[in-house]
């Protein structure tokens, strides 16, 4: 598994391909066609990348923001 690392949102944006909107939209819970997205959390301070899943980091608590598997 990879090393852990946090990310801030201009870097998920630029590694991931993911418009602003569509991570707000992760945060928020909304859906939309091409992703889903799990829980609402608040605006969070840094992600975290294992492979194609984010994770939300805040005060040392970790949860996944969103698993990025596209729809088929």
């Amino acid at each position: 598994m990879g090393e852990e690392k946090n990310y801030t949102e201009a870097e998920i944006m630029s590694l991931s391909g993911l418009s602003r909107q569509t991570l707000f939209n992760m945060r928020t819970g909304r859906k939309s066609g091409k992703y889903e997205y799990q829980p609402k959390l608040k605006t969070p301070e840094h992600y975290m990348i294992f492979g194609r899943t984010i994770m939300y980091s805040e005060k040392g608590k970790d949860a996944i923001l969103d698993t990025v598997q596209k729809r088929k």
